[in-house]
């Protein structure tokens, strides 16, 4: 609306938090990190973790072997099943927590695999203020405004290689 009155240089600017840098080394940190409530089997936090889960996973763990880790937190709704994970010998599941702090000061990355989304990605915004490297799809990069391998690393949801890639880079 702006820019059809005449304004060149509009901006969305969709969240803020203050940076607050977790103490911990990176040579103390280990694993991948996936914050996210899921309170319906078709939300987009339960299918980007299936496709994390079944495409990605493998290809990080070929590279990284037992170094590869994945922490689940986040709310789920009574009927939700996440046996599925539970049972995977490089997941832990935290369900909800009420302090992710001490959780980005023990990962790595962190890691938002969504496939279909809308709004603004909190989580990606909280994650990277606390200094986490974060690898995302390109639908989150697009609704954040940043520059991939600049304040973020990205692969098309349909390039499960890639995502796996930058996560063994970094």
């Amino acid at each position: 609306v702006l820019r059809a009155h005449g304004l060149k240089h509009v901006s969305v600017i969709g969240h803020m938090r203050e940076i607050r840098e977790t103490p911990r080394s990176w040579k103390d940190r280990a694993g991948m990190l996936f914050v996210g409530a899921i309170h319906a089997m078709d939300s987009p936090n339960f299918d980007s973790l299936c496709w994390f889960v079944d495409e990605v996973l493998p290809l990080v763990e070929q590279e990284l072997r037992w170094e590869t880790r994945l922490t689940i937190v986040g709310y789920t709704a009574p009927e939700i099943d996440l046996s599925r994970f539970a049972n995977h010998a490089r997941i832990t599941l935290r369900g909800s927590v009420t302090d992710l702090e001490p959780l980005y000061n023990q990962h790595r990355i962190f890691v938002a695999p969504t496939r279909f989304a809308a709004g603004i990605p909190y989580k990606v915004h909280s994650a990277a203020s606390y200094g986490l490297p974060v690898v995302a799809t390109e639908i989150l990069r697009e609704q954040l405004g940043w520059e991939n391998h600049r304040e973020i690393l990205t692969a098309d949801p349909t390039a499960p290689a890639a995502f796996a890639a930058h996560i063994v880079a970094l």
